[in-house]
Order: C-alpha cells, then structure tokens, then sequence
C-alpha cells in the first residue's frame, strides 16, 4: 500500500501483473490515464507514459515492417 504518496513494491508488482493479461491491461490504463479522484497521480503518469510508449512502438512497428516489406519487394524483382 501507499505511504506517504510514495507507492511500494507491491504497488508496482500488481501494476505488472495486471499489465501481463491481454485485454485486462487495456482497461486498466484507460482507466488509470483517465484518473478520477482516487486514482493517484503516480497511477495518472504512469499510465499516460505507457500509452506514449506503447504508440511510439507501434508507429516504429508499422515502419519497420512498411520498409521491410519494400526490400522485400524490391529484392525479388531481380
């Protein structure tokens, strides 16, 4: 539990797992980066970053496969 506003271990340990299950973790960050009055605002930040990290990654994914995918392309012309 918080002490102080300063979450603990299990604080973080929970968040994890609860990010491990599909589905589940999408709800949860849409609710924590929503926040309400509750919510703390570590919880706030933290699901805000991961979803600036989790676009980034996807946008970065889709690159790489679009530029990929061209050399692939390209390559088996010749």
């Amino acid at each position: 539990m918080e002490r102080d506003g300063i979450p603990s271990v299990g604080d973080y340990l929970i968040m994890w797992v609860l990010l491990c299950i599909p589905i589940v973790n999408i709800v949860f960050l849409i609710v924590w980066a929503i926040g309400g009055s509750s919510t703390p605002e570590w919880k706030i930040n933290f699901a805000r970053a991961y979803w600036v990290v989790l676009v980034v990654s996807f946008l970065l994914g889709i690159a790489f496969w679009g530029i990929f995918a061209a050399a692939l392309g390209s390559a088996m012309r010749f």
